[in-house]
């Protein structure tokens, strides 16, 4: 997206370019990048844009630093689906996952109703052929299977 667009689409919010950029080089979780040859500002994640090919790091057995698991927050009305089906990417391109029980937690609590915490195991993840991604703190991937996940 062009930031003179994004600039233009927010002009009720009083955006300045500035201000764009400094939410872009402040976020605290590095969601977006920013290029200033082109001017164009995308989220690294890819989250729901059809052809966002992020800048992601495949994650392997050789990863240095590989969390000994990853959790997905949820809510306990999608654990009936989420265990027979497992966790689907929905209406974004990957499913998020953190090693931060904690990062878990706040992302199931953004939405009302009971939260549930779920875990699997990275090295499973990679051993069963999965492909993992990482972009930032969070890992990504297509799907897990519910025989990977267990309750945290």
């Amino acid at each position: 997206m062009q930031v003179c667009f994004l600039i233009t689409s927010l002009k009720a919010l009083e955006a300045s370019t500035d201000d764009i950029l400094y939410v872009v080089r402040h976020d605290n979780k590095g969601r977006f990048t920013y290029n200033p040859e082109t001017g164009r500002i995308w989220c690294k994640h890819g989250h729901t844009i059809n052809g966002v090919n992020p800048d992601l790091e495949v994650v392997d057995s050789s990863f240095s630093n590989l969390p000994e698991v990853l959790y997905h927050g949820t809510k306990d009305q999608f654990i009936k689906s989420v265990m027979k089906d497992g966790l689907k990417h929905m209406d974004r391109n990957f499913v998020h996952l953190t090693p931060s029980v904690e990062t878990a937690r706040k992302v199931a609590n953004r939405r009302s109703g009971k939260s549930v915490i779920l875990k699997v195991s990275t090295r499973d993840l990679i051993d069963s052929g999965y492909t993992l991604y990482k972009s930032g703190e969070v890992y990504l991937i297509e799907h897990v299977a519910p025989s990977l996940l267990s309750f945290a």
